[in-house]
């Protein structure tokens, strides 16, 4: 239901999601450099809300990006749980990475141009369906 073909996950989904974002992101650090990784991670986990790191060589992913909604293909939007002035945050990620700025302030800001859009669909016009997914009007 969330532009663009993102469906939203319930709790527990998402703290599984975020076990996995968290084990996959150990997995692949050579076991010589864990120590350093887990130091790396700790000291990010300290950044401000809304410090993204898109150019890192291995994806990061922090305690505090709890998985709000996923995409079917490993990728979905994260809210930022960090302190600071964008708490809460909401950011695009793939199985890769992540985008290099939050696309909505916070969750209810996401919620509202989801409704927004619904609401302003045309009652005549013609829009895509499939179950799960919505393709909102272009133009």
């Amino acid at each position: 239901m969330i532009p663009d073909f993102y469906d939203p996950c319930g709790a527990a989904e998402a703290d599984e999601r975020r076990t996995i974002h968290l084990q996959a992101a150990r997995d692949i650090v050579p076991p010589a450099l864990a120590a350093a990784w887990e130091d790396h991670t700790r000291a990010r986990s300290g950044d401000p809300a809304g410090t993204l790191y898109p150019t890192e060589a291995v994806p990061v992913w922090l305690p505090e990006w709890l998985p709000v909604a996923v995409d079917g293909g490993g990728g979905g939007l994260f809210t930022d749980l960090r302190p600071g002035q964008l708490h809460g945050c909401v950011v695009p990620f793939t199985r890769t990475g992540h985008d290099r700025a939050p696309r909505w302030p916070g969750i209810t800001e996401m919620l509202t141009d989801v409704a927004d859009r619904l609401q302003s669909l045309n009652a005549n016009e013609a829009v895509t369906m499939t179950v799960g997914h919505w393709t909102p009007p272009r133009g």
